[in-house]
């Protein structure tokens, strides 16, 4: 190092080697050194020293001043960066400086979640001992650190969470527990039997329905399954798809099949015989999650209840069941045979509005041409084409679109599908609901409209444009008197400030000097909120040069004050997009939209 700075280094370079010659440049007192510093990859050299194993240079950049709990872009602080690693002597002298053992990431975990999700006992014994939440839960699962341990298969981390008093009967959003949460992971038995041997309930059912053998047979965790059920675990699929991991879309956060499991017909029915052998009787719902037609054919033959085998239980209907796998073939029988289209499962949803979350076109079609009501509202005032929108399946939205369907239809709070599909970035949804007649001057309850959402996402100059042609004026304001640029500005969208500019949006209107939009990156200031929006990626928020920048345009300072968590001007996501799109199953994610309460 020292033949670095001799060789003329520049102590502020951002490459590969930055931080090297930034610690030699600290350590030997070099005027100029910058500690907080931000590589391409935004990462300060004090989360690269950690990354690096380095304690010495830990020890020097936090002796140089530098920020404990500083933020990469991924909103991880060092000490969660030493508890992914199981860095146990840099975690302790990180703690020891003061670090928030409570600190969350972007995703909503503590280091304790991080720490039990590796397995690293010792850092947990270190974390809680220095006052960790042992209960806190992820804002995007529920999970709690026990929890968390039990899903990711750390026998020795649940025990030692167990040993420091942590509830089993903790549950997970929408009643899973950690049993279900074990019977998730592949090859679990000792987790497990760690459980049931503290007492836990074998056949406990999630808010959905699904027991934890349930579970182990929608990942297709045979050892699991077989294990659970020579325990005495129920024999009953109750409609569960045996593999329906298979369904994850690839382009999501949550977990897909385990390696090596669900790759053939063969493993379906495998699992399938087991739940037989211990005594479970096949429904209708059973072959409908299968997808096997023909199976489907005999038990209506054989006279089965196309609208349920058993309405005594709180069980997903043939139809819905149908609806959420995309299935459109066995749509059609089961409409041609007298589902009821208009039925709701015992969270609410119709099997339209669950073809619709996930985006399956043909299932929409079929469903539409059977009648169902297109317009129908959950209790939150959601419709089929509201969900198509936002989360941008263009396909599915048209197939509404020239179905018929209402495109202005409010939701409880005044949302739109045109604001959601403006907020989420889907400029082809966006284009097919204005040349359909969507209506971009509708107003929410606090009077923002398309476009103020559509300034809180990076990347949507183009969807801009097109509410700026349609009639919407760049600078209308919120019942707060907020601008759409003052929304750019406060997440850190430093090109739709600049769009904004150039389409003559004023940044001083509505700037009182008291409104929490006011900030340029006032997104940063949310990260402990679960409602609230944090820093989309890519916001110009990473470093003082570029909120800077932004302040400049903006042609103001950024306050001292943190935002005020209850003020309505301050977009909140939908409870889906927060914890719903993160959790690991099908159904897990279709009721949690379904008995959440959106603000939007």
């Amino acid at each position: 190092m020292t033949q670095l700075i001799a060789a003329g280094a520049d102590v502020d370079t951002v490459n590969g080697c930055f931080w090297i010659a930034e610690l030699t440049s600290i350590s030997r007192g070099k005027a100029g050194a910058d500690s907080e510093i931000i590589n391409v990859d935004g990462d300060t050299a004090l989360i690269i020293a950690v990354r690096e194993e380095s304690i010495e240079s830990v020890r020097v950049l936090l002796d140089a001043g530098a920020k404990v709990d500083g933020l990469d872009r991924k909103r991880w602080t060092p000490l969660v960066h030493a508890a992914t690693l199981g860095l146990e002597r840099i975690a302790e002298l990180l703690v020891e400086r003061g670090a928030d053992v409570d600190a969350r990431t972007a995703g909503s975990s503590t280091p304790l979640h991080e720490a039990a999700a590796y397995g690293s006992v010792k850092l947990i014994q270190l974390l809680l001992d220095a006052g960790a939440d042992i209960e806190a839960q992820d804002f995007s699962n529920g999970n709690t650190p026990l929890l968390t341990a039990a899903w990711n298969g750390q026998d020795g981390a649940l025990s030692e969470l167990i040993r420091h008093g942590g509830r089993t009967s903790a549950l997970a959003f929408y009643d899973l527990g950690a049993l279900h949460r074990a019977a998730q992971f592949p090859q679990n038995e000792r987790v497990m039997q760690l459980l049931l041997d503290e007492g836990i309930r074998l056949d406990k059912m999630s808010e959905f329905g699904a027991t934890p053998a349930n579970e182990a047979a929608r990942y297709g965790n045979k050892m699991n399954v077989q294990f659970l059920l020579t325990e005495g675990a129920d024999p009953s699929l109750h409609g569960v798809p045996v593999c329906g991991c298979i369904d994850v879309e690839t382009d999501s956060s949550e977990r897909g099949c385990p390696p090596g499991h669900c790759r053939t017909k063969a493993d379906v029915l495998e699992v399938e015989g087991l739940f037989a052998r211990h005594g479970g009787n096949r429904t209708l719902e059973d072959a409908v999650a299968a997808g096997d037609l023909e199976e489907v054919l005999k038990f209506i033959e054989d006279g089965s209840n196309v609208n349920g085998s058993d309405p005594s239980k709180d069980l997903e209907p043939p139809l819905h069941i149908a609806a959420a796998r995309g299935l459109a073939d066995i749509v059609q029988v089961l409409l041609g045979e007298g589902a009821y289209t208009e039925a709701r499962d015992f969270v609410g949803w119709t099997a339209l509005r669950l073809a619709a979350f996930w985006g399956h076109a043909a299932a929409i079609q079929a469903l539409a041409r059977g009648g169902a009501d297109l317009n129908a509202r959950s209790r939150t005032g959601h419709t089929a084409l509201y969900y198509t929108s936002k989360k941008g399946y263009l396909e599915s939205t048209q197939v509404l679109i020239d179905a018929g369907a209402n495109l202005d239809i409010k939701t409880n709070t005044g949302g739109t599908a045109l604001m959601r599909a403006a907020q989420y970035g889907h400029a082809g949804a966006v284009r097919a609901l204005l040349d359909g007649g969507a209506d971009a001057s509708i107003v929410d309850k606090y009077r923002r409209n398309p476009l103020h959402f559509a300034a809180t996402e990076i990347g949507t100059e183009q969807i801009m444009r097109m509410l700026i042609e349609e009639g919407v004026d760049v600078n209308s304001t919120t019942d707060l008197g907020t601008p759409p640029i003052a929304f750019a500005a406060y997440y850190g969208n430093i090109g739709g400030v600049r769009f904004l500019l150039s389409m003559g949006a004023d940044p001083a209107i509505g700037f009182e000097g008291g409104n929490t939009m006011d900030d340029p990156c006032g997104c940063l200031g949310v990260a402990g909120l679960k409602d609230k929006i944090r820093c989309p990626r890519g916001a110009a928020c990473q470093t003082e040069g570029q909120i800077a920048e932004l302040e400049e345009l903006m042609g103001r300072k950024r306050t001292a004050e943190a935002p005020r968590s209850g003020d309505p001007s301050l977009p909140q996501r939908d409870a889906d997009s927060v914890a719903c799109e993160s959790l690991p199953l099908v159904l897990q994610q279709l009721e949690c939209t379904a008995s959440a309460d959106p603000a939007k």
